[in-house]
Order: C-alpha cells, then sequence, then structure tokens
C-alpha cells in the first residue's frame, strides 16, 4: 500500500462537501459534473479530494464515475442527531491511521504539543503530510464529538463504531465472511482489457470495484488491511 492511502489527503469536512455534491447529483456523477457544481479545477488537489472520500469511505471512484457509498446513506438519512453523530465517528475513524489513532489514544489526552513528530515516528507518515495529517485528524475528531478542546478523546460505543470488530462472528468462520475476486473485465465486443473487477464481500462490505488507477487500488488496499487486522483481532481474543 501506498503510504498516502494510509490517511485522508483533505478533511473530512472537505469531503463531506463533495459527498453531498454527488448527493444532490442523485447520488452518481461523473468527476466532471461534480468539479463544476463545486466549482473547482480538475487538478492534483481535487483527485486527492476524492482519493480522500473514498478513503473515509463516502464514496466510490469507478472509471471516472463517482458514486456515494451506503456509509454516507446511513449518515445522510440518519433519523435523530444521535444516529448522525454515530454514523459521522464511523466515517471518521474508517481510514486505517485515523483507527489506529483512535485506538491508541482513546480514553486518553491526545498529545498535541508534540503530535505531528508522533505521526512520522510511530504511525510512518512522511515528514511533509505530518502537519497536515495532524490538522485533519484533530479537527475530524472534533466535527465528530470523539476530541474535547483539551485534547482528551473518547469513543462512545467502540465496538460498535469500528466496524472491524465483529462479537458474533467466530474467527474459523472470517474466510468464509471475506471474499476478494479478481476477474478481468472484458468489453462488450470481448477486446482485452488492461484493469480488473474487485467484487469485495464481508463483514458490512458488498461492493464491487472496477481498479483502473492507483486511487481505485488503494480503496481495495485499506479493505485487505481492514480484513488482515480483524482477523488478527479475533485471533488474539
Amino acid at each position: 500500500m501506498s503510504k498516502t492511502a494510509y490517511f485522508p489527503r483533505a478533511s473530512l469536512n472537505n469531503c463531506l462537501e463533495l459527498a453531498n455534491a454527488v448527493y444532490d447529483l442523485s447520488g452518481s456523477s461523473s468527476i466532471e459534473m461534480v468539479a463544476e457544481k463545486l466549482d473547482k479545477k480538475l487538478s492534483g488537489a481535487f483527485s486527492a479530494l476524492i482519493a480522500a472520500s473514498v478513503c473515509f469511505g463516502l464514496i466510490s471512484n469507478s472509471k471516472g464515475q463517482i458514486e456515494i457509498s451506503d456509509y454516507f446513506k446511513e449518515y445522510k438519512l440518519a433519523y435523530t442527531p444521535e444516529d448522525e453523530t454515530y454514523e459521522l465517528q464511523r466515517i471518521f475513524l474508517n481510514p486505517p491511521l485515523f483507527e489506529e489513532i483512535s485506538k491508541r489514544f482513546n480514553n486518553k489526552s491526545l498529545p498535541l504539543s508534540h503530535f505531528e513528530k508522533l505521526l512520522i515516528k510511530e504511525f510512518n507518515v512522511p515528514e511533509n503530510y505530518s502537519s497536515r495529517v495532524a490538522k485533519y485528524f484533530v479537527d475530524g475528531a472534533k466535527t465528530c464529538g470523539i476530541l474535547s478542546d483539551d485534547g482528551y478523546l473518547c469513543i462512545k460505543q467502540e465496538k460498535e463504531i469500528h466496524t472491524n470488530v465483529i462479537e458474533e462472528k467466530d474467527p474459523l468462520e472470517l474466510d468464509k465472511n471475506i471474499s476478494f475476486e479478481p476477474t478481468p473485465t472484458k468489453s462488450s465486443i470481448d477486446e482485452d482489457v488492461s484493469y480488473f473487477t474487485f467484487w469485495i464481500k464481508g463483514p458490512n462490505t458488498n461492493v464491487e470495484i472496477t481498479v483502473k488507477d492507483e486511487d481505485d487500488l488503494a480503496y481495495v488496499e485499506i479493505s485487505l488491511r481492514k480484513a488482515k487486522k480483524l482477523i488478527s483481532s479475533k485471533g488474539q481474543e
């Protein structure tokens, strides 16, 4: 996995703004239409925003077509403020790095004075990204209500929020519940192509991803990382 796929390269609020734009466009749209709606140029920064939104689990991106995810639908259609906060926390904890930080510092004070250095030294965040990633985490954690102004991190209902903890599943059954099936994609005239479609099915996951660029592959790699953590965590119980 590339290091940048390990964490989002845009803020949670900006990613939510993008997902809302896709939602307003009937839940599915081309990248060009989303950029136009947000009054943004097609650029490296916009590509990073799309990749970050995929990392948060808000959207999927296949062949230049963006669709909102089930995560975002649950958040958008929440009945109560409590449900909305719960779904927003799930979204925030979706990036592997943010999940790891939250697990380590849950019910503790986040070391804000040297948080950037900690990200570099202990979480393998590249130095040129550390400042932005630290801000993305702190601002996002405050937005979803798990970080107080004085830096105390508290995730309520942790096992429910972290989607990689499934109490009722036997570890021996995990391989049956998580499957990754690459199949070469053929066009209507059966010509050779150079990309693959992955069907990823598992706990709280059922999605088909066509991999044509690094951002699509990053989403598959994140899913594999979550599967590995799930199997490891169940094996340690």
